[in-house]
């Protein structure tokens, strides 16, 4: 339970909302395109992650308030004036962003004063900026519009996330990569690789956890619709045709790997009881496996705290509408103030 998160909150996401949600163990958020449901899932992240990223850039804050009361929060702080001017000017005379910043810092009397993360967070925002305002004549409208860093909180548990956007999958899917054998093969199916090896290495830690079964058995309760049957044979995960042919599961169609992926990272998120959160797993998904979707991921993770977005109401299907949230009713033009510490 000290790994759920109890409440969201964001303030002034795209400059003209916030974010007030409670969270259940799953949760499934629905609404119009262009709300910010994708880039909530990715602020959440990035907090817990305290890593940062280009959608903190679209608010001031982020607060994840947990069940047993830890916090963890990203909040923006404005780059100080004077080493914004010592940036700017660097800037002026060089593009090679990095080294700018690099010489920004070691001329600015103050820079003692930054600890190691703030001086790799003022690196990492000042760059992104700078990339959207690639030319000189955005780079001399800094001054007025200013940069900022993120500070992120500290002295919390840690916790893992696991990240599954079937967006990304699509085009992991088709884009094609050579290994240093010389093989040619798939983002995706290399990704599919590593997580069976993890599947593998996570079974042989803990066999009382059947992981290789939930697996199979889930991953089945959809294939069996299509005559395939997923099996593990000698370490690798092979699919079985009616005619008794053996494929592997490269050969399977992009969208049924990607179901694969998908319940490989689920399992093996149960081992840590990761955070999955999860952008349009519907993607590909026909609709009677997209109705059974939650009840399979259930079945091979009940632990894990799950967030989904989705624009399908037949993942909510089977029981799961007491899960659903719309946006609309999260979003506010103010919320209670909170402290960051």
């Amino acid at each position: 339970m000290n790994h759920y998160i109890k409440s969201i909150k964001i303030r002034n996401l795209f400059d003209e909302k916030d974010i007030n949600w409670k969270l259940n163990r799953v949760n499934v958020l629905v609404g119009k395109n262009g709300l910010g449901k994708s880039t909530i899932l990715h602020l959440i992240n990035s907090a817990i992650t305290q890593e940062s990223s280009k959608y903190l850039n679209l608010c001031d804050d982020v607060m994840l308030e947990m069940k047993n009361n830890d916090k963890y929060h990203a909040l923006k702080e404005a780059i100080p004036p004077d080493l914004l001017e010592v940036i700017i000017k660097e800037l002026s005379t060089s593009d090679d962003f990095m080294n700018a910043i690099e010489s920004s810092l070691t001329h600015f009397k103050e820079a003692e004063k930054f600890n190691t993360e703030i001086i790799k967070n003022i690196k990492k925002n000042v760059i992104l900026d700078f990339k959207k305002k690639s030319s000189i004549q955005d780079k001399n409208r800094i001054n007025q519009e200013g940069l900022s860093s993120y500070k992120f909180g500290i002295n919390v548990e840690p916790m893992e996330t696991e990240f599954i956007s079937t967006i990304n999958m699509n085009a992991n899917s088709v884009n094609n990569v050579t290994t240093s054998s010389g093989n040619p093969t798939t983002f995706l199916d290399l990704e599919i690789s590593n997580e069976i090896k993890r599947l593998l290495d996570n079974s042989s830690k803990y066999p009382e956890k059947n992981l290789k079964e939930k697996l199979t058995n889930s991953l089945n309760n959809l294939f069996n619709e299509t005559d395939k049957e997923i099996v593990i044979i000698n370490n690798n995960l092979k699919v079985l045709l009616l005619n008794g042919k053996e494929l592997s599961f490269k050969e399977l169609s992009s969208g049924k790997r990607q179901v694969v992926f998908i319940f490989l990272k689920v399992i093996n998120a149960s081992i840590n009881n990761s955070l999955i959160l999860m952008d349009e797993p519907e993607i590909s998904l026909h609709l009677s496996w997209q109705e059974k979707l939650l009840d399979e991921i259930n079945k091979v993770n009940s632990s894990s705290q799950i967030i989904i977005v989705t624009h399908s109401p037949a993942i909510l299907m089977n029981g799961w509408f007491d899960c659903l949230t719309d946006i609309k009713d999260i979003v506010f033009d103010n919320i209670d103030s909170y402290e960051v510490d």
